[in-house]
């Protein structure tokens, strides 16, 4: 029996018995693909990473491989007493009504009951609050795994919890069972940062604004609705970051001349874009149309619904282009002023990597929900680059699956969604829309 010993960061043990050890340097996002060759050569994995003190549970370890039985992978969990219980989640993820969903609080299709509204998709939101998901899904995490149930024929998995959570949604496809082992390990450190940007440099801010040849009715005729794109644009505009700016013409001079008076055109890179090429979704727009007619004003104009969702092509594109060589980004509404509150001079200092950073627009105490608007502020988030094209890729197949059932809703209802069905990938904060920007 050959048994694999994988390490990540600076993994202090000694007395776990393998057949060869590979200890790997930490960093976002790497991927185990680079040493697939090698894992297929054994029999069993036994990953351990360096955020725990196993000195209490060496033995236990070595023992772990006589009971992985029917299991796939058998994940270390901590306790207070060594290999005593090996046990399962009975519990599995509640299968996703996505109809349920974006209707339960969502007042933006017609006819729709207060039934409807308040009907129960079967999600319990107290587990994000808490961060802690009924999962009996594969992670990469102190654990030992079978290596023929564990490598799919086009492996391919990245450090990080949205990405194993996704891989592990395959695999328990396929049948793959996760139990779980009592052993004497403790904390010593958390995952820190690895690519650093508390003082604001190493992000870049992406925003932009497509000029449509319709008129958007405001959602309230109140001042708060009604509003000059271009003048509540300014706090935007004067966030003292890197930002790359995708507009269509008739908008360039005036926002460049805004970035120069703020002397921030050093900092500036400004695309003018055609609509027909970055209107998301412009050649299947009659689609749009007539799915939206299900919708109230203003979601019932197809052109409103894909302008506010061509931000996830412009993000995309401002990393793969990365003008400013920076690890994180950034989308800020243009006018996002108009509602959110943007002090002067204050820098995004996002510096995780793992997740994309929103807010949730709820109250909550400690005695639950004070409301749940069942949706994000997708006006404003940041992250690293990677798990950024992550949410672009993913953006763009749940809006697609939604379109072919027969809806498009508003972009802030459709984040929800994904955050319901992959929890790992956001860093969640409650607001309102008005706070968006000073809790992040």
């Amino acid at each position: 029996m050959k048994i694999l010993l994988l390490l990540y960061g600076d993994v202090v043990v000694k007395g776990i018995k393998c057949t060869k050890k590979i200890q790997i340097k930490k960093k976002p996002y790497y991927n185990l693909k680079e040493i697939e060759s090698t894992i297929r050569q054994y029999d069993y994995m036994i990953f351990l990473d360096d955020n725990w003190d196993y000195s209490k549970c060496v033995e236990t370890i070595n023992k772990s491989i006589e009971l992985m039985g029917k299991y796939g992978q058998l994940i270390y969990e901590e306790s207070d007493v060594n290999g005593k219980k090996v046990w399962q989640y009975k519990e599995g993820r509640v299968k996703y009504d996505i109809y349920r969903s974006i209707t339960r609080g969502n007042r933006i299709f017609k006819g729709l009951s207060k039934k409807d509204m308040k009907q129960s998709n079967g999600i319990d939101y107290e587990e994000f609050v808490e961060k802690k998901f009924k999962n009996n899904r594969f992670r990469m995490v102190p654990s030992i795994i079978n290596v023929k149930k564990f490598l799919l024929d086009d492996f391919s998995l990245r450090k990080n919890a949205h990405m194993e959570d996704v891989y592990g949604e395959v695999l328990e496809g396929r049948g793959f069972r996760v139990g779980r082992m009592n052993v004497i390990m403790s904390k010593v450190r958390d995952e820190g940062i690895l690519y650093d940007n508390r003082d604001g440099e190493n992000m870049t801010i992406v925003s932009g604004f497509l000029k449509l040849p319709i008129k958007r009715p405001p959602k309230k005729d109140t001042p708060a609705q009604v509003y000059d794109y271009i003048e509540k644009a300014r706090a935007t505009l004067m966030i003292p970051q890197k930002m790359v700016l995708y507009l269509t013409g008739e908008t360039v001079d005036v926002v460049r001349k805004i970035r120069e008076e703020a002397g921030l055109m050093g900092k500036t890179r400004i695309l003018e874009v055609k609509l027909e090429e970055w209107l998301y979704m412009y050649g299947e727009m009659d689609r749009v149309r007539e799915n939206v007619r299900k919708n109230e004003s203003p979601y019932d104009i197809g052109e409103y619904i894909c302008a506010v969702n061509s931000r996830y092509g412009f993000v995309g594109d401002a990393i793969r282009r990365n003008y400013f060589g920076t690890d994180y980004f950034a989308w800020v509404d243009f006018s996002a002023g108009h509602i959110v509150d943007i002090p002067r001079d204050m820098r995004i200092t996002y510096s995780q990597h793992e997740k994309v950073r929103i807010g949730w627009i709820a109250r909550h105490n400690r005695e639950g929900f004070v409301y749940n608007h069942y949706c994000l502020g997708g006006g404003i988030f940041v992250g690293h680059k990677e798990i950024m094209m992550e949410l672009v890729r993913i953006h763009d197949e749940k809006f697609r699956e939604l379109m072919d059932m027969g809806y498009n809703i508003n972009d802030d209802k459709l984040l929800f969604t994904i955050m319901e069905r992959y929890p790992y990938m956001f860093d969640l904060y409650f607001s309102g829309y008005g706070g968006l920007y000073r809790k992040l």
